[in-house]
């Protein structure tokens, strides 16, 4: 299991906004419409794709756009997770990525998975590739 994370942890840690799903002055309960919840519900089924996966890890495509785990507010219900646990039930999030970052991103098939997927990440024993994707030309400096 080592190997195949350390090779697939290309991906990096969520911000603190992101785990908590902030959006200035939101606020869940009641606000849901039947619009919404359809098209959450729509939007949940589309489709994740498995970069890899065995009995005790999942290693997901998150495209850009995408929260890995749900927000605040019925309009912020789609994520990854919830997307992956309609595939494999049970999926658990081992770490995150900003919503407008696309990557790579680990998650464990079930409790001891997602235990030990932690304390590597916790431990730095996950070492994380970045990749920056421009276009354009750089202006003249100074």
């Amino acid at each position: 299991m080592t190997a195949v994370l350390t090779a697939a942890a290309k991906a990096n840690a969520g911000t603190a906004a992101e785990r908590r799903g902030d959006t200035a002055g939101d606020t869940a309960g009641d606000t849901a419409t039947a619009a919404a919840a359809d098209t959450a519900a729509n939007t949940a089924a589309q489709a994740i794709h498995a970069a890899y996966e065995d009995a005790d890890l999942l290693v997901l495509h998150k495209p850009a756009g995408l929260l890995c785990v749900p927000g605040r507010g019925p309009d912020k219900q789609d994520c990854l997770s919830a997307r992956a646990q309609q595939r494999w039930p049970g999926a658990l999030i081992v770490h995150r990525l900003d919503q407008a970052t696309s990557g790579l991103v680990i998650m464990a098939r079930h409790l001891a998975a997602q235990r030990s997927l932690s304390h590597a990440f916790a431990e730095r024993q996950v070492h994380k590739r970045y990749h920056a994707v421009v276009q354009g030309h750089m202006g003249q400096m100074g």
